[in-house]
């Protein structure tokens, strides 16, 4: 009987034994898990605020300082607190300009009147219908200039850029009626305009002695006022905009129509 319970006992003790280990052990099984170490949380840096001043553009300038200070700081002591500063005065300028940029977007999408580009197409479609309609305008004010104001031409024979620029000036003359007067500097003609006035008394008159050729101005003979259109050899695109300018057409419209004026924009 005792050697029964002793064989019992001595047979039981490697698992006791074992099983003391095992708690004893660290935990080698998914049952167990690892409490982590609690790390001791870094308190973010607080960027003390900027006093405002009595002014907006002294607002603007403090917090410009401030932000280009902290910026210094950081790349001279590149410490995670530095950084830190810089960064969030950035932020705070930043975050500034965004609301003001959302509120000048909104603004304008409620305003038409302040809105550049409805008044200076810029998408393709836009061009586009402003093209055709700016096209019509554009003719017909300078022919309607051409009524009461004529162009000056002083050029010479022997100008190679003025026989350039010569047979597109006739064109452009007659297709919006505008008077061509012309005077050759070396007293003759060209195959254009073979019977030039040959006195330059006008030009010395109002001051107006090229230095080069060819040279066209706009005159009003009502006024005795004289413009200069422009020097050298120059394009249809290039006769139409000067004289649109110097006879006050608007060039610049926007895919918009006017209801103030009552006219189409």
């Amino acid at each position: 009987m005792l050697l029964k319970i002793l064989i019992l006992v001595l047979g039981s003790w490697p698992c006791m034994a074992s099983a003391d280990l095992f708690y004893d052990n660290d935990p080698q099984s998914w049952v167990w898990y690892h409490d982590d170490v609690l790390k001791p949380v870094r308190s973010k840096p607080v960027v003390k605020p900027v006093p405002a001043p009595t002014n907006a553009r002294g607002t603007l300038r403090q917090m410009g300082e401030h932000m280009e200070q902290a910026e210094a700081r950081a790349m001279l002591l590149p410490s995670d607190k530095n950084i830190a500063e810089a960064l969030t005065a950035r932020r705070q300028v930043l975050a500034m300009a965004g609301q003001y940029a959302d509120a000048f977007e909104r603004f304008i999408w409620t305003h038409p009147d302040f809105d550049f580009a409805l008044h200076h197409a810029q998408r393709s479609d836009s061009l586009m219908a402003v093209a055709d309609q700016q096209r019509k305008d554009l003719d017909q004010g300078l022919a309607q200039g051409a009524l009461s104001q004529g162009l000056l031409y002083v050029f010479r024979s022997d100008c190679p850029y003025c026989r350039k620029f010569s047979p597109l000036l006739r064109q452009f003359s007659s297709r919006y009626g505008f008077s061509v007067m012309p005077l050759s500097l070396d007293g003759k003609g060209n195959d254009e305009f073979p019977f030039p006035w040959q006195d330059p008394a006008i030009l010395w008159r109002h001051h107006l002695m090229p230095e080069v050729v060819p040279a066209l101005y706009l005159v009003n003979p009502r006024t005795d006022q004289i413009q200069t259109v422009g020097f050298g050899l120059m394009n249809w695109v290039d006769l139409r905009r000067r004289l649109a300018v110097l006879l006050g057409i608007p060039l610049y419209e926007g895919p918009v129509s006017s209801i103030h004026s009552g006219r189409k924009s």
